[in-house]
């Protein structure tokens, strides 16, 4: 039992570059995206960001970050090392920073 134990450990350790993204909620005016991820805060950052940007362009809009937050994911037998981050962004005009000089 011990060493089925250590060869799933072993897979999912091996296995913890992988990333999983996916918007979850989407509006006119915002889009969540929700990653799963072994890696830190800027990874997930990096790897939400282009979901976002496909969500807000169905708008023709970009997205600006407004919130994220951390959220371990629960499994029954302890192996999922991977973390939750939830990614709030607004999607705004594309030229909404943009001014006239």
């Amino acid at each position: 039992m011990n060493t089925i134990k250590l060869a799933a450990t072993a897979a999912l350790l091996s296995l913890g570059a992988c990333t999983a993204v996916a918007i979850s909620d989407i509006g006119s005016d915002k889009v969540e995206v929700v990653v799963d991820s072994a890696k830190g805060r800027e990874d997930a950052r990096e790897a939400g960001l282009p979901e976002a940007e496909r969500g807000c362009a169905r708008y023709d809009k970009v997205p600006d970050l407004l919130s994220q937050r951390r959220q371990r994911n629960m499994q029954n037998d302890d192996l999922d090392l991977r973390t939750r981050w939830i990614l709030l962004y607004a999607c705004v005009a594309a030229d909404a920073g943009e001014t006239d000089s």
